[in-house]
């Protein structure tokens, strides 16, 4: 982490006493008995563990007046999640209501009683009692950046002699070290284990215990443990030093292990900085001059633009397969051939764009070559028959990559086996490159930065639309999805002033429907770099943070990102076909947006429509989008959309893939003659069109097609892009002379 981008500083932590004292009026979910009631109390902020309260049978009106404690650090955001549970002997506990209650009111030495409503609509409450106190010498170094915050961290390095222990792992299978508190938990001891580290807030006083999980049907059915084994706590262990400990796992099993317990808050690997990266930084400085001399010569300028004058210019590429494959290579033709592609910052693309930019970027210097090679070699790949990706011989190829990741610990889904199938259709080998090593093809800032878009979202939510709004894909679909694409929607923007939130669910036959519809069976599972983090207390205050106006998610810091163990990855190519978000970044400061649509008639304005009232939603500077009947009727080659009132929304020029003028000119200015005049027909429209989505073989003339209108729509719009140019420079200039007024 560059902890330089965020204050170390010391706060004391405090103890919270919560006393679930009674809950009053619940309803019967039995037929015939009143319910069972208990209360399970989580918060994430202060620990890993879920605690619950005795069961208090058939009662309307339970009493249980039960204590619990945490260990909380009030820089940090602490929500407490109370459930009310319906205890069930045979099937699932029913979940009658939650309550979340945040402990941001409470003051060290005060104590409150709450009687917190559990239905808004209805009588039902838990009466609960809050109590926070001051811990002698209770002080910890905490880093923030006022969103995420990194807390004292404590590793714990265990080493294991399998030699003096192999009688013990010999004899005693399914071992397990745990670390309830840690953010590993859990890990196996074999015949095969030397060492394990865990990592866990300090101030959670974790605690080391060893286990042998039952290997019994029963045992595994019911969750249990065969046999509980003493504890280390780990704050008794002298820090820096190994010190070796004796567990028993029986009357007959011990054993032996060597603990060392380091802090770390001064090594973490994330950075909490929210400017652009350093690497980034140093690119843009390259790419600059970069971009400052090929604009003095498409613009005709006299003088060298000066650094503060350059604007940021990026291509973004929507998905659509082999279609925007294709298509793309044709459009970087054409800026190359304008000498414009070395006017470009950044490239952005989503789904079959990015299959031609992870081909480009495996050569260095790319976009100081000869497009033509890459594009033939495209032509070659798209032409041939895919069922070689099929074959026996590419299954075995693909098991033992397969195997080969689960051996070195990563997880594997569905995506990893689509992309090694597309890898297969589209190039001659199976590639070992990495996107790591794309690396080389900027760090001259001799091409432009590479984004390759992918989401983040939220597993089995009702759906895409209630996690992030306006993000989802086709492979991660659910059916709400499909519900919520065609009908219209708006979602209550979340209370900022509210301390407590209340959330009735549904019943078990709801929940179990619900779960069908909301499953997304393709997506990619990938560790989260955020995990261990937690938010600030103000997270949702800072200027940096984006509130989602149609998600209730953002103001519940429980279920947002640093809480998950995984990220959960999806193409983000179908609800918004777009790779314009990380290029509206307000510190990438991009001034014109070359965008490059590659949807069909049905979806052509979609994206571009959609990406503005985004933008108007979240209040990002963007221009109006606004179109008219006949432009959807007939659409032109080239759109531009300026907001002249404020310099800081982008200049966009929109590029939809249509077939206009290219059925008369091969070339702008030069017009086609009768025996050329197939060659400008380009179906985009029929149902036997070969550019739709679920085709990904083209013949050679109709890659040829789909190239050239590419490669002529971008030319035959050379004006318009110019100038758009010459606009940004302009008010990159404009821009600095009016803050150097200000400052004088």
């Amino acid at each position: 982490m560059d902890i330089l981008m965020a204050k170390v500083e010391t706060f004391p932590f405090y103890l919270l006493s919560v006393k679930v004292i009674q809950a009053r009026h619940i309803p019967s979910r039995d037929l015939w008995t009143s319910s069972d009631c208990y209360v399970s109390l989580r918060l994430p902020s202060a620990s890993n563990k879920q605690m619950m309260t005795k069961v208090i049978s058939n009662a309307c009106n339970p009493v249980w007046n039960e204590s619990f404690h945490f260990f909380i650090q009030a820089e940090v955001k602490n929500v407490l999640e109370l459930k009310l549970y319906d205890e069930d002997v045979v099937t699932k506990d029913d979940l009658i209501f939650m309550v979340a209650y945040d402990i941001a009111k409470l003051r060290p030495g005060e104590t409150i009683c709450e009687d917190l409503l559990l239905n808004r609509q209805g009588p039902e409450s838990l009466e609960v009692e809050f109590k926070m106190e001051s811990i002698c010498g209770g002080f910890e170094s905490i880093a923030t950046n006022g969103i995420l915050t990194a807390r004292e961290i404590s590793r714990l390095d265990i080493k294991m002699d399998k030699w003096k222990n192999e009688e013990c792992l010999k004899n005693n299978k399914n071992i397990e070290l745990v670390v309830k508190e840690s953010f590993e938990e859990a890990q196996a001891i074999t015949q095969e284990s030397e060492s394990v580290t865990f990592h866990c807030v300090k101030n959670w006083e974790p605690k080391l215990e060893a286990s042998m999980k039952s290997n019994s049907f029963v045992g595994k059915w019911l969750g249990d443990a065969a046999t509980e084994c003493p504890s280390v706590l780990l704050k008794s262990l002298p820090a820096g030093e190994e010190t070796k400990v004796a567990l028993s796992l029986s009357k007959d099993a011990e054993l032996e292990l060597q603990l060392q317990v380091n802090d770390c808050l001064g090594d973490l690997d994330v950075r909490l900085g929210c400017d652009l990266c350093g690497a980034e930084q140093d690119f843009l400085s390259k790419r600059k001059n970069v971009v400052a001399s090929a604009l003095k010569k498409v613009l005709l300028l006299e003088q060298e633009l000066q650094g503060h004058e350059v604007p940021v210019i990026a291509v973004m590429a929507t998905g659509g397969g082999a279609r925007a494959m294709s298509a793309f290579y044709g459009h970087l033709s054409a800026l190359q051939k304008l000498n414009l592609l070395d006017c470009v910052t950044y490239l952005s693309g989503a789904s079959g764009a990015t299959w031609t930019m992870r081909s480009l970027y495996e050569d260095a210097d790319w976009s100081q070559k000869d497009l033509m090679g890459p594009i033939h070699r495209a032509q070659e790949y798209i032409a041939r028959s895919k069922s070689s990706a099929f074959s026996l011989e590419a299954l075995q190829r693909y098991d033992v990559e397969l195997r080969q990741r689960a051996r070195e610990g990563h997880s594997v889904y569905f995506t990893d086996v689509w992309s090694l199938i597309i890898d297969r259709m589209f190039h001659d080998e199976q590639s070992d490159s990495k996107l790591s090593s794309q690396q080389q093809a900027v760090t001259q800032g001799q091409n432009p930065l590479p984004i390759y878009l992918a989401l983040n979202v939220k597993k089995d939510t009702q759906s895409t639309c209630e996690f992030k709004g306006i993000w989802s894909n086709i492979f991660s679909l659910n059916l709400k999805d499909v519900h919520h694409l065609y009908k219209s929607w708006q979602w209550p923007f979340p209370d900022q002033e509210k301390d407590e939130a209340c959330f009735i669910p549904p019943m078990n036959r709801s929940s179990i429907f619900n779960g069908i519809l909301t499953s997304r069976p393709i997506g990619e599972k990938k560790p989260n770099f955020l995990r261990g983090l937690q938010l600030h207390k103000d997270y949702y205050q800072h200027k940096t943070f984006s509130m989602w106006q149609d998600s209730k998610l953002d103001q519940c810091p429980n279920s947002l990102t640093p809480q998950e163990k995984e990220l959960f990855l999806v193409d983000a190519g179908y609800f918004i076909n777009t790779s314009c978000p990380p290029l509206i970044r307000k510190e990438r400061n991009v001034d014109v947006i070359l965008s490059l649509d590659y949807n069909l008639l049905e979806t052509r304005f979609n994206s571009i429509e959609q990406m503005g009232k985004y933008c108007l939603d979240q209040d990002i500077p963007f221009p109006e989008i606004a179109l008219t009947e006949e432009d959807r009727e007939n659409p032109k080659e080239c759109y531009i959309f300026e907001d002249k009132e404020n310099p800081e929304a982008p200049i966009i020029l929109h590029f939809p893939l249509v077939n206009n003028s290219f059925r008369e000119y091969k070339k702008p200015g030069i017009r086609r003659t009768s025996a050329d005049t197939a060659k400008g027909e380009v179906d985009f429209t029929s149902l036997n069109s070969p550019y739709r989505m679920t085709n990904l073989t083209y013949t050679e003339e109709e890659f040829n097609k789909l190239i050239n209108l590419s490669d002529y729509n971008i030319q035959n719009n050379r004006e318009l892009i110019l100038q758009a140019l010459q606009t940004a420079v302009e008010r990159r200039k404009a821009s600095r002379k009016q803050k150097q007024l200000q400052s004088t």
